[in-house]
Parts: C-alpha cells; sequence; structure tokens
C-alpha cells in the first residue's frame, strides 16, 4: 500500500513538471505567442486574434523547428474571416535534412466547411503524390489521386452523389514517359454495386476495351455480360466479343462480330446461347451483311440431345428493311411445318406450309395490301397409309372469287348439298389431325369458302333443321380478330330434335353481327324466337383461331336429354359452347357424344 501511494505521488510530479513545462506565452495587444522546448525540438505557437481582447482571433500559427532554432521541420497556418470563419489552412513537413516531405492546402465554403483537401508528397523535393479532395456544402463532390515513381504513374478520379456515396470511379495508369497504359472506369448503382466497369489497355499503340455490365438486384456483383473489342494499330475496330451470364453467373452464351478495317464493315457476325449451366447448343444465330447492312439472319434451334428442331430466316433489303421471315420446324431431322411473312412495301403475304416425310401436305398463302386480303391460294395433298400421294387439288382466289383451279376429283371434295354454305370445300374432315394450331383431332369439319357478291366474304351460313339458340358469342371486335373466345371466334350454339334424338351444332369463326345492319339486326332478333329449316344464322368469316375464311361445324349428341329445354339446363349449368364441365341436373355427366357430322349431313370428303 506504500508503495502505491508513493508511485501516485511521483507520476502527479510528473504531470506537473510536464504541465508547468509545456507551454510558455506572452501577449502584445492581439498576438499571443507561445513558445515550447521539447528533447531537441522548439515550438513556436503564434496566435493572431481580432483585438485586444482575445476572444475572436483570425489566424493561428504553429511552428516547429530544431533547437537551435535554424531548421522549420513543420509549420501549420490557419486563416480566419473577420467574423472568425474557418478560411483556409496550410502545413508544411520537412525530414531531418530540410528537405520537403508533405503539405497540405484546404479551402472553405463561405460557411467554414472544408471545401478542397490538397496533399502533395514530396521525394527529393519533388512532388510524387498529390491528393485533392473536393467538397460540396454537404458532401464529396470527387476525388483525385495522383502517385508517381520511377517505373510508372496512376491516377484515380471519384464521383460522389448528394449522400456522399461513389457514383464512378475513373482510374489512369502511365509508364515512366507519361504514355497512357490502362484505363479503367467503374459506374455504380444507387446501392453502391457495380454496374459497370470498363477497361482499356493500351500496348504499343494496339487497343483492348473490356465493358463488364452486373445485374442490379444481387446480394453479390454479378455478372450480365462482359463485352470485349480489339482494335488494330491504327484504332480500327477488328472483332467484338459480347459473353453473356445469368443470375447464378453461369455462363450463357456469347456473339462475336468481325470487321474489315480497311473499310470498318462488319464481315462476320454470329451469336451462339446455351442452355443454362450447361455447354449444349440452345441456339446458333448467323448474320450475313452487305456494305455493312444486314441482309440475311439465320436462327437455329436445338434440344438437350443436340438435335434442330427449329429455323428462322429473316431477309432484310438494302434499306434494312424487312422482305422475309420464316420459321420451320424439324422432327426427326425433317420439316414438318414452316410459316410466316414475306413483306414487299404495303403488300405482304402469309405462309402457312405442313409436311408430311419431306412432301408438302397443306399449302396456304394470303396476300395483303394496307392489311386488306388480296389474293388466297390454297394447295392440298392427300396420301393413303403408305404416305404415298393419292389426291391433290389447288384453288386461287382474287378478291373472294375462285380464278384458278386445278383438282383430281373435285366432287368428292366440294360441298354439293345446301348446309351448312351454299359453295365451299371442306378443308379439314371429321377425325382429320390438324396441325395448324398445335395439333389435335379435328371433331368437326371446316369448309373454306369464296365470295358471294350479295354478302362479300361473308357467304351467309343456314340451319340444317328448326333449331333454337343455345348461345350467341359476338365478342371477337372484327371479323378477322385472331384467339378471341377461346379460338372459337363468333360463334353460334344450337340446339333441334333429329330422328328421335337431341343434338347441338355450334358454327364457329363467323363474322362479326352489327345490330345497325338490317340484315343482321334481324338474326340478332330472330335468336329469341328460334329458327326454321334454311334460315340464316350467320356469316362465314376468320375469327378466333383461323387462318382464314371458312366454317367450322361441330355435332354433340345429347344421349339422356329429353327436350330442348333439358339441354338449356345444362348450358346454364356449365356456361360453355361445348358443354365441357360435368354437371348433376341430368344423371349421367357421360352422355354427350362427338359425332361425324355424316350422321345429319351426308357429306362426302377425303
Amino acid at each position: 500500500m506504500h508503495r502505491k501511494f508513493l508511485f501516485v505521488l511521483l507520476l502527479l510530479f510528473c504531470l506537473t513538471l510536464n504541465v508547468s513545462a509545456k507551454e510558455s506565452c506572452k501577449v502584445n495587444n492581439a498576438t499571443k505567442i507561445c513558445t515550447e522546448t521539447k528533447g531537441q525540438y522548439y515550438y513556436e505557437n503564434t496566435y493572431v486574434y481580432q483585438n485586444s481582447s482575445l476572444k475572436k482571433y483570425k489566424e493561428i500559427t504553429k511552428i516547429k523547428k530544431s533547437k537551435d532554432k535554424k531548421i522549420v521541420f513543420s509549420s501549420l497556418t490557419k486563416t480566419y474571416s473577420s467574423k472568425g470563419v474557418f478560411v483556409k489552412s496550410y502545413y508544411f513537413l520537412k525530414d531531418k535534412n530540410g528537405s520537403l516531405i508533405k503539405d497540405i492546402a484546404i479551402k472553405a465554403h463561405s460557411n467554414g466547411k472544408e471545401s478542397q483537401n490538397v496533399e502533395k508528397r514530396y521525394t527529393k523535393n519533388k512532388v510524387t503524390y498529390v491528393l485533392v479532395k473536393k467538397y460540396t456544402k454537404k458532401s464529396y463532390l470527387n476525388y483525385y489521386l495522383l502517385t508517381d515513381t520511377s517505373k510508372d504513374k496512376r491516377v484515380v478520379k471519384k464521383a460522389f452523389n448528394k449522400k456522399g456515396k461513389v457514383l464512378n470511379i475513373k482510374t489512369y495508369y502511365y509508364n515512366k514517359d507519361n504514355k497512357l497504359l490502362k484505363y479503367l472506369k467503374e459506374d455504380r448503382y444507387s446501392s453502391g454495386r457495380k454496374k459497370q466497369v470498363q477497361q482499356k489497355n493500351y500496348s504499343e499503340g494496339i487497343l483492348s476495351l473490356t465493358i463488364n455490365k452486373y445485374y442490379k438486384n444481387t446480394k453479390k456483383n454479378k455478372l450480365y455480360s462482359v463485352k470485349e473489342y480489339k482494335y488494330d494499330s491504327k484504332g480500327c475496330k477488328t472483332r467484338r466479343l459480347i459473353k453473356y451470364y445469368n443470375k447464378q453467373y453461369r455462363y450463357h452464351g456469347f456473339k462475336e462480330t468481325k470487321y474489315n478495317t480497311n473499310n470498318k464493315q462488319i464481315i462476320s457476325e454470329y451469336k451462339k446461347m446455351y442452355y443454362v449451366g450447361t455447354k449444349l447448343l440452345a441456339s446458333k444465330t448467323d448474320y450475313t451483311y452487305e456494305n455493312n447492312k444486314l441482309i440475311n439472319a439465320t436462327t437455329n434451334y436445338y434440344n438437350y440431345l443436340g438435335t434442330r428442331y427449329q429455323l428462322n430466316v429473316k431477309k432484310y433489303n438494302s434499306n434494312n428493311k424487312l422482305t422475309s421471315n420464316l420459321t420451320s420446324k424439324y422432327s426427326n431431322k425433317m420439316i414438318t411445318l414452316q410459316t410466316g411473312y414475306t413483306y414487299q412495301g404495303s403488300t405482304y403475304a402469309y405462309l402457312h406450309r405442313e409436311y408430311l416425310n419431306g412432301k408438302v401436305k397443306l399449302y396456304d398463302k394470303t396476300t395483303y395490301k394496307n392489311n386488306t386480303i388480296t389474293k388466297t391460294n390454297y394447295y392440298r395433298a392427300y396420301y393413303d397409309n403408305n404416305g404415298l400421294l393419292t389426291n391433290d387439288e389447288e384453288y386461287e382466289y382474287s378478291n373472294g372469287e375462285i380464278v384458278k383451279q386445278r383438282k383430281d376429283d373435285i366432287s368428292a371434295k366440294a360441298v354439293t348439298k345446301s348446309y351448312p354454305v351454299a359453295k365451299g370445300v371442306i378443308t379439314s374432315p371429321s377425325w382429320h389431325y390438324a396441325a395448324s394450331f398445335g395439333g389435335g383431332w379435328h371433331p368437326g369439319i371446316d369448309v373454306a369458302t369464296y365470295k358471294v357478291s350479295k354478302y362479300g366474304y361473308a357467304q351467309p351460313i343456314k340451319v340444317f333443321s328448326d333449331a333454337t339458340v343455345i348461345k350467341r358469342s359476338n365478342l371477337c371486335k372484327t371479323t378477322k380478330s385472331y384467339g378471341c373466345s377461346g379460338g372459337f371466334g363468333n360463334y353460334v350454339v344450337v340446339a333441334m330434335e333429329y330422328q328421335g334424338k337431341y343434338y347441338t351444332i355450334i358454327y364457329a369463326h363467323q363474322t362479326k353481327l352489327n345490330s345497325k345492319t338490317a340484315s343482321h339486326k334481324k338474326i340478332i332478333d330472330q335468336d329469341k324466337k328460334g329458327y326454321k329449316k334454311n334460315d340464316i344464322i350467320g356469316y362465314v368469316g376468320s375469327s378466333g383461331n383461323s387462318t382464314g375464311y371458312h366454317i367450322h361445324v361441330q355435332v354433340q349428341e345429347h344421349r339422356y336429354a329429353k327436350s330442348i329445354d333439358d339441354i338449356k339446363k345444362r348450358y346454364k349449368a356449365t356456361n360453355s359452347p361445348l358443354f365441357g364441365v360435368n354437371y348433376n341436373l341430368l344423371g349421367n355427366n357421360k352422355d354427350i357424344f362427338v359425332v361425324n357430322p355424316d350422321i345429319l349431313f351426308n357429306l362426302k370428303y377425303y
């Protein structure tokens, strides 16, 4: 205990001596000079005030000297305004030999907050390092850093937003001859994550540029794409390579372009995309250029087995306008379907081809001008069970009228009865496998029609027998609206009794009925009264899933229905034109059968 007490007394005595020796000051009017000696150094602090009251000062100078006062090792000077607001300061530091090591110069805004801070470092009295910080009145504005050695020099520039977060960073690398070697630029999102990084490398005049893009909303900086550019010694671009990545940082594919350095035109360009996380080729696009303008783009698509299943070919004219866009599908390396458009100014044509064992089975070509059909071509080929061609037919329509036809036995394919339209061609018979809209059994018949002068494209549709309207859908906005009403387009469902059985018939893809047109209004009004045999219940159109003017007729037998009212109850319960939903009003829910229209109409077709 006694030893501890003596130790405390000794410590207090030393502190007292230190305090007493810390500073000796003299006041002369508004100037206060304080001196102090520590070891081999002598300190001199000068304070200059506004007046003799010494309450406010405008300048302070602190100087560190050698004991003999011959060498000044450091000096700090602060300057204030007449209101006592900080204006600027300057500080320098020297070594024992008097050589300058560094200096710092600071300036302030009018409010006294720091506006600029310049720090310089020296080697043998030569500047080797400069650090410049600039501030707005609230935060950082930008930041410069320069380093210089005998080998290279580096300059870094930073820009900040109002919240003090870095927006971008620019870094320049120079050799000892002050020649630029490399340039880096990093842009950031507002969250602080990397947005894009550019890097330019220079070597004997040859330049390469790399641009890395990053995803915005990821926990880590993950690459979105990498662009690499190559230039020759004259600065002409020779190659561009773009690499793509997904959010799991997995390599996804690339696109490469090569250039002619003499005329800067594209020599070739192609793109390869891979399945995510694999090196299996998903698609490949080849581009062909003429006079630096794209004239052809061909894309092949592959499945996981490496087999091509689809081909898309786009062609362009010299004005970079698309002239054709055709897509082909393959199965077992053989083409099965081809669809697309060809263009020529305001005129364009829609093509639809289906193939069987490499041979054309179905060919449709419809020509439009200013979105109005001007010409239509149909070609159908029929094959036996061995895939041999047994029959074909060809029709050409112009403004709705047949101008050319070629067929082997038209009587076997033409509609000769007065139902459901006066004239037409059965293009898809019942139970035929139709591939136009994804495939599937065709539970009905499609009858293509041509123009009747009185009705335009819209031939009248007549009922087979006395009928009651169950449902009429007139939702498609135009006669040629695609995809509406579940693909059926504008349709009407009627119920009838025939030879002691009850049936419903749907007539689909009709033209839109306009209540302002007298003939259309009469049909709509007749819905409530019912129809007699051969009454008109609508007009042929091309609404819904349709490639041309035709009527789809589908017949369903209601086995357990005892009256038209039973069918109405069923529809009320399902609200479906095909009654495809289970219900419990009539007992057995399997009493609906889709039947071949021949049962009612006795039509002949292949």
